[in-house]
């Protein structure tokens, strides 16, 4: 009776282990396939859409299975390269993506524009290498078929209080967001100036 007993126990512990198992490999394999598909439709919006845009329409992306990203932001600095959805997409969250904020503008509109990410040891912290950015240094945004380079020309720190205040005296500006590695209470805020308006791709 006992042997019978601890053959259960082993049994269910093996199978417990089992089906972590398999669930943390799926999970991995769901990632990896997500982020394919993200690399895959900033490549083929760099290189294709924005290249060409006379040549491409909504068809053609659904059947390539491409995210229709609606504008790209690279940052060099970093190797980072990211698509952005449009700012009232119910998937512009910043728990799933590089995120617009909904008061920005485009690039090609006057105003400023918001862009906030995640940082930290998660999938999701696209900004965790943010801090390693510097005076002087560039980020271009795709928009429309055009690319809009701006530098950076203040790094600061602000306390969290629940909100970040949108408001600058400063025009065509952006602004890249995320929580500061070094001071858990701040958020990292680096302003950047347009410095050309338009360069064809």
């Amino acid at each position: 009776m006992k042997e019978k007993i601890l053959r259960t126990i082993i049994f269910t512990i093996c199978l417990f282990i089992f089906v972590i198992t398999v669930k943390n490999h799926l999970n991995v394999y769901q990632y990896n396939q997500q982020v394919n598909l993200e690399e895959k439709s900033v490549s083929y919006i760099l290189d294709t859409i924005i290249g060409n845009p006379n040549k491409v329409d909504d068809s053609t992306i659904e059947e390539k299975n491409i995210i229709n990203y609606e504008m790209i932001i690279e940052i060099p600095k970093i190797a980072l390269k990211k698509g952005l959805l449009d700012k009232y997409d119910k998937d512009n969250n910043i728990d799933k993506n590089v995120t617009i904020l909904q008061p920005s503008v485009y690039p090609n509109e006057d105003g400023n524009i918001y862009i906030a990410a995640h940082s930290g040891n998660g999938h999701k912290s696209f900004f965790n290498d943010l801090v390693k950015l510097e005076l002087n240094d560039e980020v271009f945004l795709y928009y429309e078929n055009q690319k809009y380079s701006y530098r950076v020309k203040e790094i600061k720190e602000i306390d969290k209080n629940g909100t970040i205040s949108l408001i600058s005296n400063d025009e065509n500006m952006l602004y890249l967001i995320t929580c500061s590695q070094q001071n858990k209470g701040k958020y990292l805020i680096i302003s950047l100036n347009k410095v050309k308006e338009i360069e064809e791709k």
